[in-house]
């Protein structure tokens, strides 16, 4: 479902960078790096969650500390193509864990996943027992990443 633009102004466009750079930071903090006060500054926090331009406040974890050495982009193609099969398949695929990101490419036909494991040996066992068990898979292709000079998660506002 498309969701409608919500227009911000340029104070809320600095909260918003604030708070992706770091969602702890107390509201005296943000509300003073924004330039307003504590109280407007919370009210704008709340209207921009209830709004869903904040939809959660997360703890982003450091994979490789963590163990999850091998992350792979995933193009699966599947054997048919309707609505119902598609829905299936996306059902199916979010609830894998290792699935970090689903996306329907148009040009291809296909879904794009971005699949976090420990291994290769780890990124196996998930394709012969996880994703090639999935509906209406008929042809997977995977990339390794190699290298990742960037990953960031903050929108350019």
């Amino acid at each position: 479902m498309r969701k409608i633009m919500i227009n911000i102004d340029e104070i809320d466009k600095r909260i918003l960078r604030l708070m992706q750079s770091d969602a702890t930071l107390p509201i005296r903090e943000v509300a003073e790096r924004a330039g307003i006060s504590q109280a407007p500054c919370w009210r704008r926090i709340n209207a921009l969650k209830e709004s869903g331009v904040i939809m959660r406040q997360v703890a982003v974890l450091d994979r490789h500390l963590l163990g999850f050495d091998l992350t792979a982009f995933v193009r699966v193609k599947l054997s048919e193509l309707t609505q119902a099969k598609l829905e299936e398949f996306e059902v199916s695929a979010i609830n894998l864990p290792e699935v970090q990101e689903l996306q329907l490419i148009s040009t291809e036909n296909a879904y794009r996943l971005r699949v976090v494991v420990p291994s290769i040996a780890a990124y196996e066992n998930f394709f012969r027992n996880k994703l090639g068990r999935l509906p209406y898979v008929e042809d997977v292709a995977a990339a390794f990443v190699v290298s990742e000079p960037k990953y960031a998660m903050e929108l350019p506002i």
